[in-house]
């Protein structure tokens, strides 16, 4: 049951596709199985595991498809000066496919990794945190950025970039066939 504070606060749903997905409240240690829908609010963490997938749906029309092996928080939702909304996450590992839904609002959609920060400002984006710890980010339709403190690009439909450490500018990269795979295992949606 949701407290009411928890209720004033919820900014998504995730619901379990396939396999082992977990979630905890930020003041939290003990992780939760994800059986059923899920309401997440600011600073709740999910994981997946390795046979693990889930579909979050923000209440402003955002869906994010979780793949398997990935971690992050939910970090927070707030509104611009322009009075448009800016929803963020924290990606520590996976990946994670970005699309504004039918029913999205305006704003953008922000990934903050350990070497950037990767924003979707209108309809696809995936991001992906390699097992090296580089930041892959794909572009499939609309515009993306990423930035970090060295340096900033904007993405287009089919575009993609890395950044290898925060040390490092983001740097333009191909979209390899595998990544594009992984769109239409992980969001069968995408391909219609």
């Amino acid at each position: 049951m949701l407290s009411d504070s928890d209720a004033a606060n919820s900014l998504a749903m995730i619901a379990p596709l396939q396999g082992e997905i977990f979630w905890r409240q930020a003041s939290e240690q003990a992780w939760f199985s994800v059986a059923a829908e899920q309401v997440l609010t600011s600073g709740n963490q999910v994981l997946t595991k390795a046979d693990g997938r889930a579909k979050i749906e923000y209440f402003d029309g955002i869906i994010v498809r979780v793949g398997p092996h990935t971690l992050f928080t939910v970090t927070e939702q707030a509104q611009t000066e322009e009075l448009s909304l800016i929803s963020r996450i924290r990606l520590l590992m996976g990946q994670i496919f970005i699309k504004h839904g039918e029913g999205y609002y305006g704003g953008k959609f922000e990934v903050e990794t350990p070497s950037g920060v990767a924003a979707v400002k209108g309809t696809m984006m995936s991001v992906q945190i390699t097992p090296d710890g580089q930041t892959l980010v794909t572009c499939l339709e609309g515009v993306c950025a990423i930035s970090n403190d060295l340096g900033e690009l904007t993405l287009t439909e089919g575009q993609g970039a890395a950044i290898q450490s925060e040390e490092e500018a983001p740097r333009p990269a191909e979209i390899e066939d595998w990544l594009l795979n992984d769109w239409f295992e992980h969001d069968p949606e995408t391909i219609n």
